[in-house]
């Protein structure tokens, strides 16, 4: 991971971990549109609930996402399979709403997207511009509009945060584990999952986990394998 993507997680990780929210305007399920146009992002999910900050300097990106502020302000996250042209995408991703911009005297924009509802992958169209469309349907996630939030109880803290802090610590990452102790285990768990420097597959699994218990036991499991993982390097380094 180069320098310039590490300090990106950094701040992704001071920003996420906040209360997951919704918005008033957020369209019910039925109201959601069946065609839509996504950035597909190697290694970046969005989750219901979760607020994700977003750096757009690519043209047709810049044009998606201004095509969309003219509308429903609706744009899919979803992960390709690989970094090839015209790659393959995985089969579910999640559905976000635009609820902040700003444009930089430079020209560069920044969004940030409020999760909605994840979706499964139907079929993908040819679009005239530069920017990829695909049909999604939603049916099978419809208890991610009924998710509720600031639930605690979900994990062991007395396990979790001192691996997270050996973690954090592996990784490099830079972050305030006394503010981190004062949200919500859903919080944590929802925001870290999106913004721990995870691969793609496993980001992956974290996002098509069925419910917060699942991926919060799913993200327990990542991260402990990674610090052992890191321990026999140590071991074995030790020994030569």
């Amino acid at each position: 991971m180069n320098s310039l993507k590490r300090v990106e997680e950094r701040c992704l990780l001071l920003y996420l971990v906040k209360l997951m929210q919704s918005f008033t305007n957020t369209p019910p399920i039925k109201n959601l549109p069946r065609i839509i146009p996504i950035f597909p992002l190697q290694g970046t999910i969005l989750l219901p609930g979760t607020d994700l900050p977003l750096h757009i300097f690519e043209e047709r990106y810049k044009t998606m996402f201004s095509e969309s502020l003219k509308g429903d302000r609706i744009i899919g996250m979803i992960q390709p399979l690989d970094m090839s042209p015209g790659n393959e995408l995985y089969k579910i991703g999640c559905v976000g709403r635009i609820t902040a911009f700003k444009e930089t005297t430079d020209g560069r924009y920044y969004f940030t997207l409020n999760g909605i509802c994840r979706f499964e992958l139907i079929d993908e169209y040819k679009s005239s511009n530069d920017f990829r469309l695909i049909e999604v349907n939603y049916e099978k996630y419809n208890f991610d509009y009924d998710t509720k939030n600031d639930l605690d109880n979900i994990v062991d803290r007395n396990k979790l945060i001192p691996l997270l802090k050996k973690y954090f610590t592996i990784n490099q990452i830079d972050i305030d584990i006394e503010n981190l102790e004062s949200f919500s285990d859903d919080a944590i768990i929802q925001s870290l999952s999106m913004s721990c420097p995870f691969e793609p597959r496993e980001k992956q699994l974290l996002l098509e986990a069925s419910n917060i218990i699942e991926r919060a036991n799913l993200f327990y499991s990542i991260i402990e394998m990674s610090v052992n993982s890191q321990n026999i390097v140590n071991q074995k380094s030790t020994l030569q």
